[in-house]
């Protein structure tokens, strides 16, 4: 009986284990861009740009014209005007960018080999960064379809420019 009583606990202990990281990973994902833009603006800074930096990694056969055609679908997913996107392809790399007075989005995709491509883009923002939770989970949501190893990084620039006191 006593043995029953402990493989019951232990499972017990490890369902709840189990429900809190879930639970956390849950908060933590979806919270911590309103906790970055609280704290940037806590500090009554003035907002200069934002840059958003991800890369990906496609572990399975590609040829070039299938770099191309997610490239440039990534592209005109993340821009409004999809006629202003400019398209170049070197050897075993594909360059899309696209640019207008706010926004300016770089993609480079490379084929290094028959299993391994990558992704490259670079999103910079230089007027608002309130859509920047819009932006990162598109992203993220363009990059998850074609690979699960994806690696996004956000970068919020401004300056202060009242006296700084000790407190």
């Amino acid at each position: 009986m006593k043995l029953f009583k402990s493989i019951i606990y232990i499972c017990l202990i490890t369902i709840s284990l189990c429900s809190v990281a879930m639970i956390y990973g849950e908060t933590r994902q979806s919270q911590w861009i309103d906790k970055f833009i609280d704290s940037f603006e806590l500090t009554n800074s003035n907002f200069k740009f934002y840059n958003i930096k991800a890369n990906m990694m496609i572990e399975k056969d590609i040829d070039m014209n299938e770099l191309q055609n997610i490239c440039l679908l990534i592209a005109q997913n993340l821009t409004n005007n999809k006629d202003e996107v400019c398209l170049k392809t070197e050897k075993s790399q594909v360059y899309v960018n696209y640019n207008d007075k706010n926004t300016g989005i770089s993609i480079v995709g490379i084929k290094k080999n028959a299993k391994e491509s990558y992704i490259i883009v670079d999103i910079l923002n230089n007027k608002v960064y309130k859509n920047i939770e819009n932006i990162y989970t598109k992203l993220e949501n363009e990059l998850s379809e074609y690979s699960n190893d994806v690696d996004i990084n956000v970068c919020i620039a401004g300056e202060y420019t009242k006296k700084i006191k000790k407190s």
